[in-house]
């Protein structure tokens, strides 16, 4: 049976069922997120109209990072990389969230940033890229989901 056990030295040790018991809650996690996406997409696309994505880039982004991301031939790829644009070109202060007018819209931004935090962290801890030791990883895991918890909150 998995969980935690902690061995004659003292050193906490985490099983294989505990971290798969994780694994399955952060797939279950990304899926509901997935969905929550294309339910906000199918109601901007029903405002907006199926480019969307495409026309917020080209009003908000320059000139050579919209030709870049319109090169992108998978549309859901695509979505996800003006996303993250418009999200870098908010933080830094090239793009006003004020003019951002529709919630819906910076919703969709950070959940399509979400997204791809989610994909590349599952990725580290598939790969454990950067980990030295499992402690380090646990640690990892545990942070991401209280971020994880925290975000599915907000939306829930």
């Amino acid at each position: 049976m998995g969980g935690i056990r902690v061995n004659q030295s003292g050193r906490i040790e985490i099983s294989p069922r505990g971290n798969k018991e994780k694994e399955l809650s952060r797939d279950m996690q990304l899926l509901l997120l997935l969905n929550h996406i294309q339910q906000m997409e199918l109601q901007l696309e029903k405002k907006y109209g199926e480019n969307f994505a495409e026309t917020l880039a080209a009003e908000y982004l320059d000139e050579e990072t919209y030709q870049r991301l319109m090169e992108i031939q998978d549309q859901d790829e695509r979505r996800t990389k003006i996303a993250l644009a418009l999200k870098e070109g908010i933080e830094n202060g090239t793009i006003d969230l004020n003019k951002l007018d529709d919630p819906k819209i910076r919703e969709w931004i950070d959940a399509r940033s979400e997204q791809e935090n989610h994909i590349s962290i599952q990725a580290q801890i598939q790969s454990k890229t950067g980990f030295e030791n499992s402690s380090q990883e646990n640690a990892f895991i545990e942070n991401t989901e209280k971020s994880d918890a925290n975000f599915f909150k907000a939306i829930l």
